[in-house]
């Protein structure tokens, strides 16, 4: 749900003092709230006459002239409101003697914070035929298939190994699809490139190609990555938090993503209630044991 702010001041604009009762009336021309809290009470006192309009009472309020006083009103809508914002009027009842009542009436209007879509990346890479010298050209697209821009740069790193032996191989060459691309220096082994989230609206898709030069004409393997905040949404804070450079924003929103596509396929499994073999249990524990040790392995290898 929404929740909007607004703030009641009466001023006495009058040439004498006001001591004694005052009474002063809010409402929601366009619409009830769900909910509207009035602050200070006391001293006072506030209720509700119908579901859009309330009524505060001061037993014996002092205004000297020039002075004023403010009530505080916290008005919680939907966030589904059609309007998309809400006006609020406040009225001043008369007091005796008082003969000047155009003032005593003003309106507020406070916009709605309206729901954002969410950022959601694909990314392919299709490779050409060996080109002359062996060189192998490569495109790597991607694409946005969610409701909204991504907030943060959207990065992809590429490299390129035998396989194998798992030697790297040089890349040679990028020619980014626009200038909105910054791309790390080739050749190299290994290539970042990168390219704002404001760029990748809903539907959009950009691509750059790189060229793969393989050592004697050797099979290779060419890998494209997303971003990492992806795989680190899947592990606990406190070793997200350790890895340099991390966009925060994006983290939290691969974070949402993770926590959705888990809650899916526990209800997909409570639905459709399918018993599970005993040895299946065993595959998560075995996997990650398996893949735990594959990574100390090749980082021992790699020193």
């Amino acid at each position: 749900d929404g929740v909007c702010f607004y703030g009641i001041i009466v001023t006495n604009v009058g040439p004498v003092a006001h001591n004694g009762p005052l009474t002063v009336v809010d409402e929601f021309p366009g619409g009830a709230p769900i909910s509207a809290n009035f602050e200070p009470t006391p001293p006072w006192n506030c209720a509700t006459i119908n579901p859009s309009q309330f009524q505060c009472d001061h037993p014996g309020l002092v205004l000297v002239p020039g002075a004023s006083t403010l009530i505080a009103v916290r008005a919680t809508v939907p966030l589904d409101y059609a309007k998309g914002q809400v006006e609020n009027c406040a009225t001043v009842k008369p007091i005796p003697t008082e003969t000047n009542l155009a003032n005593n009436k003003d309106c507020a209007i406070a916009k709605l914070p309206q729901p954002q879509g969410q950022p959601a990346l694909r990314i392919t890479k299709v490779c050409r035929p060996g080109i002359a010298g062996g060189a192998v050209s490569c495109r790597i697209t991607v694409i946005s298939a969610g409701t909204a821009a991504p907030t943060g740069p959207v990065r992809v790193n590429d490299a390129a190994t035998i396989l194998g032996s798992g030697t790297p191989v040089n890349l040679t060459s990028v020619s980014p699809d626009g200038p909105e691309w910054s791309c790390t220096a080739l050749p190299a082994a290994s290539l970042s490139c990168q390219i704002p989230g404001a760029v990748m609206a809903p539907g959009t898709s950009r691509h750059f190609d790189v060229t793969v030069a393989p050592v004697n004409g050797g099979r290779f393997e060419n890998c494209a990555r997303g971003p990492v905040e992806y795989d680190l949404a899947w592990v606990p804070t406190a070793v997200s938090s350790r890895y340099p450079g991390v966009d925060s924003e994006l983290l939290d929103e691969c974070r949402g993503f993770v926590l959705a596509l888990v809650a899916a396929c526990r209800w997909l499994w409570v639905r459709l209630r399918m018993p599970l073999p005993q040895w299946l249990w065993l595959v998560p524990p075995y996997a990650i044991g398996g893949i735990a040790s594959y990574w100390v392995f090749e980082r021992i290898a790699s020193f």
